[in-house]
């Protein structure tokens, strides 16, 4: 089952840490050999909750890179 995460790197994102959001799920994919499909997008409309991503449809402002990591987890 293939598990969908878009990561916003739209400025407040951007600056907020969205680029270690990316570099934890490549790192978790590699590690775990897990059908992890990432994809950068401009925007989420969740700039007051920034960094926001978009896991199976579902958005999760603001995030860490545990707290998505931990979600990717329970979905798998």
């Amino acid at each position: 089952m293939s598990i969908k995460v878009k990561v916003c790197i739209g400025t407040p994102c951007h600056l907020m840490g969205a680029q270690n959001l990316i570099d934890a799920v490549n790192k978790f994919n590699k590690k775990s050999n897990a059908d992890i499909e990432i994809e950068a997008v401009s925007c989420l409309d969740e700039c007051k909750g920034a960094p926001a991503v978009q896991v199976d449809g579902e958005i999760y402002a603001p995030t860490t890179p545990k707290e998505l990591i931990d979600l990717i987890k329970i979905k798998l």
